[in-house]
């Protein structure tokens, strides 16, 4: 009563002050007039109206049912059960007093019947709305908590109340807020919360307010509120679900937190839902979206972790709406049925984020997946995947503007006005492994940088209007399809699908290209499969014989086979590849001459040093065999050589290598370093492989070289070198 006199003198101030500007009528109900409307910044006077007809009202309204008494109260192990019937039935006719007379862990029960006032809590209770009538009275239904349009807030929990209930009410007629929330793990089911409106359009009023963590909205109603869920203060964990929003002004949910949770819920003729920047693992499943009046889901700004997965949403303006200003996020829009919507499907802006969209189905609407950008220069939107998805029946598929190195494959595109549209201010997109099917004009491209196609054979796209041939029977499209106006796919699918069956490449064949008649020789096969899977192989020696369809063998391996050819000719060696499906490659070859038999020769060995007489100063020198030679007619070098470098009988070096040096290391010593030079790129890199020392006087030494060809042939050779002491 205090806090209603103070309030009471000063509006009497300010109104005798502002009295020129203030009618004295009043009308019927005692509310007073004003002859103007003027701004709000202006001194406007409805506010006058509002607060002094609010002081009123809210003291009338809630101390309207307020009793003096209470009755006796009954007490559970779990506390005390506390009824409140408005007719007198219960234990009080006022929420309110029942809440300041319960203790923590305390059930209030409220029973059927209309409740004017605001309740304020501040411990943890369990407080239920039943459906019937206490005592006397002929009330039905759940209680009613009414604000008449007068009261701001219903129930305000503060955060003493931590895991505080409520259910089974209905709320209605409130200016602020159905339930303010500041506690933790409170739990609101089967609440019905509808007009709660603000009179001043610059407020929003909302059914429920959360500002505490793991918290759960579950199986209720929210009908022609200005806001639905408000989650603003960057909650944790809290969970909506099974819940109904229509007719919401503005956001059913409205949420900036982390570990949100929103799932099986539905959304009638509302704007539904708003992810704002900040929010973190926000998980959006399972819902269903009936007409929103803009966005089904729209995440505006940086999310990462953000999962919008498995909802039906149909008709509204947009489907789901990414609004990112190039912030770096990481969402996934996976497994929606999005239909009828009035402009796109999906629509993306400024969305430079690792973005997923994948597996949804898209139908009916203007665009099924659309960019946009508010800049008409630079290529704002990257990093997005769009795959598995099937567009259906749109005036346009997908249509990408300011996009660069967005990945598109793997989608069906069929039956819109227009697949996919690439602006002029679109470059270096991937689109490949697509189906276009049936569509009025399946692609246009204004950019000309965009990329239709992979490497052969892993191919671009299949499209139902090609009309090229595939000769050499590998799925693939002998011409390219060619893009209006400037774009081009090198390797069309021939059937849709294709690239889930690709063939493995033409395999590689490396071995000799020549030999003699009765002589086997080794060659090597390698073929890549691009699912990875086995690989066998075909191959026709050229002389009639084969081998048909060996393996498996693992993609990649390197497969040997060897062959002989008995009369001279020059055959081709042919051979392909098949995978485990039965996909065929391309044929590989390699020419083989094979000449007659010639009579074997003995190799010659050719044995020479650097220099044949060495001093103090002179102390190196290196010992060269590169002279020898085969003299057989296939015109094989030699292949096998070694040292003995001082004629003792004892070989010096192994086998395979061509030069060696040798140096002098102080008096009567000579340290033989073994190294050779590469033969096989001659780049003269010379690399040490041993070392060997041996104590030696003043005189002549012999070097053996011996060389063997590759028939087992040998032939040995000598040279001198003179070592002399000054």
């Amino acid at each position: 009563m205090r806090k209603l006199l103070v309030g009471i003198v000063t509006m009497l101030v300010i109104f005798s002050v502002s009295s020129s500007f203030i009618s004295r009528e009043s009308d019927a109900r005692g509310n007073f007039k004003f002859p103007l409307k003027w701004k709000i910044w202006n001194f406007h006077p409805t506010i006058f109206k509002l607060i002094l007809n609010k002081i009123f009202k809210k003291y009338e309204i809630a101390n309207r049912h307020k009793i003096t008494t209470k009755t006796n109260l009954t007490s559970t192990s779990n506390g005390k059960i506390i009824t409140v019937d408005d007719e007198g039935d219960g234990n009080f006719t006022s929420i309110q007093d029942a809440v300041d007379n319960a203790s923590i862990g305390d059930t209030i029960l409220i029973y059927s019947g209309t409740y004017h006032e605001e309740v304020k809590i501040n411990k943890t209770l369990l407080i239920i709305g039943v459906d019937r009538e206490l005592g006397s009275g002929n009330d039905i239904g759940y209680p009613v908590i009414d604000g008449e349009k007068e009261l701001e807030t219903a129930i305000e929990i503060s955060k003493k109340a931590r895991g505080i209930s409520i259910e089974g009410l209905k709320i209605t007629g409130y200016t602020g807020r159905g339930i303010d929330c500041s506690a933790d793990e409170g739990v609101f089911r089967n609440l019905y919360i509808e007009n709660c409106v603000h009179p001043w359009q610059m407020f929003v009023a909302n059914a429920i307010w959360l500002g505490g963590d793991n918290c759960i909205v579950e199986n209720c109603v929210f009908y022609a509120n200005e806001g639905g869920v408000f989650d603003g203060r960057n909650s944790k964990g809290n969970i909506i679900r099974n819940c109904e929003f229509r007719s919401t002004s503005e956001f059913g949910l409205d949420i900036k937190g982390t570990n949100e949770r929103i799932e099986n819920n539905r959304f009638i003729d509302d704007r539904s839902i708003m992810i704002r920047e900040g929010t973190a693992s926000c998980i959006v499943l399972e819902n269903t979206f009936d007409n929103s009046r803009y966005s089904a889901v729209y995440v505006y700004g940086k999310s990462d972790g953000t999962r919008i997965s498995g909802n039906k949403i149909r008709g509204g303006k947009v489907g789901i709406h990414l609004q990112m200003y190039n912030e770096p996020s990481d969402i996934t829009v996976e497994e929606n049925h999005i239909s009828s919507t009035l402009d796109a499907g999906i629509y993306l802006k400024d969305v430079n984020a690792s973005v997923i969209i994948r597996n949804n189905v898209i139908s009916e609407c203007k665009t099924g997946i659309e960019f946009g950008s508010y800049s008409d220069e630079g290529f704002n939107n990257r990093n997005i995947q769009i795959y598995g998805n099937t567009i259906l029946g749109c005036k346009e598929g997908i249509s990408l503007k300011g996009c660069e190195g967005i990945s598109i494959f793997e989608n069906m595109i069929k039956k819109n006005d227009i697949g996919i549209t690439c602006s002029v201010r679109t470059r270096c997109n991937n689109i490949y492994h697509n189906n276009f099917i049936d569509n009025g004009l399946s692609a246009y491209d204004f950019s000309g940088s965009n990329k239709w196609n992979k490497k052969y054979p892993e191919g671009g796209n299949y499209w139902s209007d090609y009309s090229g041939r595939d000769e050499d029977g590998d799925g693939i499209g002998d011409k390219p399809y060619k893009i209006p106006t400037s774009g081009i796919d090198e390797y069309p699918f021939m059937e849709a699908y294709g690239w889930e069956n690709l063939p493995p490449s033409a395999p590689m064949i490396i071995g000799p290209s020549s030999g003699r008649i009765g002589v086997y020789y080794t060659y090597n096969f390698s073929s890549e499969d691009p699912e990875s899977g086995g690989v066998y192989y075909y191959i026709d020696w050229g002389d009639g014989s084969y081998i048909e369809w060996e393996g498996p063998f693992p993609s990649g391996k390197v497969v040997r086979f060897s062959h002989k050819w008995d009369r001279q000719a020059t055959y081709t060696i042919r051979a392909k590849a098949r995978d485990e499906h039965g996909k065929e490659s391309k044929w590989s070859t390699l020419k083989v001459s094979v000449p007659y038999v010639a009579e074997k020769a003995k190799p010659t060995a050719v044995a020479e040093v650097s220099r044949s007489k060495i001093t103090r100063d002179d102390s190196i020198v290196t010992f060269i065999s590169e002279k020898s030679h085969d003299n057989d007619e296939d015109g094989k070098e030699i292949k096998w050589i070694r040292w003995d470098f001082d004629g003792d009988g004892k070989w010096d070096t192994g086998s395979r290598i061509t030069n060696y040096w040798i140096r002098f290391r102080g008096n009567e010593r000579i340290a033989v370093d073994l190294s050779y030079l590469f033969d096989d790129n001659n780049d003269g890199h010379v690399n040490s492989l041993a070392s060997h020392q041996k104590s030696v006087s003043s005189k002549t030494y012999f070097a053996k070289l011996e060389v063997k060809d590759d028939e087992g042939d040998t032939d040995i050779d000598y040279v001198s070198i003179t070592v002399v002491y000054s």
